[in-house]
């Protein structure tokens, strides 16, 4: 004896769909969302840079009169990125150069003032 199917329930294929869809929007936005919160990270703490950039001259370089020290605020964590940062020694306008070392716990090294 042949069994018989129960018929369709009409409209049960539009729950699935609206399900897939709410579904397939939630994934979209959390990949969104972590693509914001990493790209976040990658960029250096200029005010972070900038005490930084005092301490690394007082201590290894035994400089002391060092001051007004603005460094860019967009600048991205890369391997090997270089850039500037202004500041005054004695009144004197300098730039030192930044290059960073590590992008995990973003590490830098500082040049002296020219």
């Amino acid at each position: 004896m042949p069994t018989q199917q129960p018929p369709a329930q009409p409209g049960k294929g539009k729950g699935l769909i609206i399900g897939l869809s709410i579904a397939s929007l939630l994934v979209i936005g959390g990949v969104v969302a972590l693509v914001l919160v990493l790209n976040s990270r990658a960029v250096l703490d200029h005010v972070a840079v900038q005490e930084g950039v005092t301490e690394v001259l007082s201590q290894s370089y035994g400089i002391q009169d060092v001051s007004g020290v603005s460094c860019p605020s967009d600048q991205k964590v890369e391997i090997d990125a270089t850039f500037e940062c202004d500041l005054k020694v004695g009144g004197e306008a300098k730039k030192v150069s930044i290059k960073i070392t590590e992008e995990d716990e973003p590490t830098y090294e500082v040049g002296r003032p020219r």
